[in-house]
């Protein structure tokens, strides 16, 4: 089985590459947004974690987090990372970024504290024979300086984790 580097930083993220905390119907790589293209041109125009092209909730920044993985933009990706993150696979590197078509179907916050924050981010994998598989991953942030940040990425169900 092929682990997954979503939240390997994602995989949803987007990757198959992304190892990210998820529930998963399959061995998919990490996640992307809607497309590529619209996000690689978002994604580059920034890779300061504190100016976000988002609002600062657990919800925006893991799509942020997976539009970057799914654009291919690393360094944005790792910005969004908590910077004490125990997840293995963090930071993301170039074999994190999927090399299937991803997209992401939606973003949900489904547990949230005042520091910590489980949300699943849906996703469609296009497989190798062109078959789309879908997948949820559940990624764990937590807040660092007032920012929410990906905190896990792999394996993660709760905001414990």
């Amino acid at each position: 089985m092929r682990r997954r580097t979503v939240l390997a930083a994602a995989a949803g993220t987007l990757a198959t590459g992304l190892a990210g905390c998820s529930d998963s119907t399959s061995d998919a790589p990490s996640v992307t947004d809607t497309t590529a293209a619209e996000t690689t041109t978002e994604a580059t125009t920034t890779a300061s974690a504190s100016d976000a092209d988002a609002e600062n909730t657990p919800d925006a920044v893991a799509r942020a987090f997976y539009e970057a993985l799914i654009a291919g933009n690393v360094e944005r990706a790792n910005a969004l990372a908590h910077p004490e993150t125990p997840s293995s696979n963090l930071p993301v590197t170039e074999e994190s970024v999927p090399t299937q078509e991803v997209t992401i179907d939606g973003v949900e916050v489904v547990e949230r504290t005042d520091g910590a924050a489980a949300v699943d981010v849906a996703l469609t994998i296009a497989s190798d024979d062109g078959t789309p598989r879908q997948t949820t991953e559940t990624v764990g942030l937590r807040t660092h300086d007032g920012d929410w940040r990906i905190w896990r990425n792999d394996n993660c169900t709760k905001v414990d984790c």
